[in-house]
């Protein structure tokens, strides 16, 4: 799995010896970051409700899961 960094990175040599595509180049930067942050709510909504149901706090975030 590539991560984050290293597609921003791959991008930005991509535009670089392409201007045409810095349109296209954006767009999949936004893409990433709007999965990532939807991510990031799905595990907040998952932790709630592991809350609710045990009464103790999950971290699911966490590398352990």
């Amino acid at each position: 799995m590539e991560t984050a960094t290293g597609r921003r990175r791959e991008l930005v040599l991509f535009t670089v010896e392409d201007p045409r595509t810095i349109t296209r180049a954006t767009r999949q930067v936004w893409v990433a970051h709007n999965l990532e942050r939807f991510a990031d709510r799905i595990t907040n909504i998952c932790e709630y409700g592991a809350l609710s149901i045990t009464e103790e706090m999950v971290d699911m975030g966490s590398s352990e899961h």
